[in-house]
């Protein structure tokens, strides 16, 4: 299942040229490509931290988060419980990746694969795709193609992508064209995922969402992300660094 969470392919490109008009006068695929395109190097590198909340049938978690990524290979997450109890910690590249759950005491490292980031994350994402979520979403990796369909609520233009393993839907905001919902259906046309973006901040003449939401529908699971700080200074730190007992399990995926 390839889709992925953060460059639009030239395959698009051509669904610019291709737009119908009635389409076009409502939602301009310029600009969307445009915001699109150059927003990944704007915001990079990008440091934030916030407040993350985790909810389940089981367990509701609040505590800390701090997330630094550098295109094209680097990304840093940081999750924290009260009173600063470290509770993981992640290093992400294109090739490899390493993870430290610290109430599990295990050490996962691997292949950022969509099936090894899906266990992680609950969410099928690409390495892009996941750098991608961060800074507000974008289409999917194989979704940078002309859509199946497009339609319209008040405000938003809806594209929706279609294939043998789903449909994705992605809510666009027709003014700022800001990527505002996306969701992902399976093969029966069930929910399966929501993400939401909203609480939108200029950063770098840019917009960012300071508020991210992603639930996994079938297993009732929500996760959500608000910034208190956004940076895209340099704010690498030795800090940031995945580190971990000598008793820690190993695990290889």
């Amino acid at each position: 299942m390839r889709f992925p969470t953060c460059i639009v392919t030239c395959s698009f490109l051509v669904f610019v040229g291709c737009a119908p008009e009635q389409i076009t006068q409502r939602f301009s695929y310029t600009n969307f490509l445009e915001i699109y395109s150059t927003r990944s190097l704007t915001l990079s590198p990008f440091f934030a931290e916030g407040k993350l909340t985790v909810e389940t049938p089981s367990f509701a978690h609040t505590g800390s988060f701090t997330v630094y990524l550098k295109r094209p290979d680097t990304l840093f997450l940081l999750i924290q419980g009260p009173f600063g109890l470290k509770i993981g910690s992640g290093l992400f590249t294109p090739t490899s990746f390493m993870f430290y759950n610290s109430i599990q005491n295990q050490l996962i490292t691997g292949a950022p694969t969509i099936e090894n980031l899906s266990r992680i994350f609950h969410i099928p994402l690409t390495f892009n795709d996941l750098l991608d979520m961060f800074v507000g979403g974008s289409l999917f990796t194989d979704d940078r193609r002309p859509p199946d369909d497009v339609s319209f609520e008040p405000e938003l233009t809806i594209l929706t992508y279609s294939d043998a393993h789903g449909i994705r839907k992605y809510w666009i905001d027709n003014s700022t064209h800001q990527l505002h919902r996306v969701q992902i259906y399976n093969s029966t046309n069930s929910l399966l995922l929501e993400q939401t973006y909203k609480n939108f901040h200029d950063v770098q003449s840019t917009k960012v969402p300071y508020s991210i939401q992603v639930v996994n529908v079938p297993n009732n699971q929500r996760i959500a992300l608000s910034y208190s700080t956004v940076s895209t200074q340099n704010h690498w730190s030795k800090s940031f660094q995945v580190t971990y007992p000598e008793n820690a399990e190993r695990i290889r995926w």
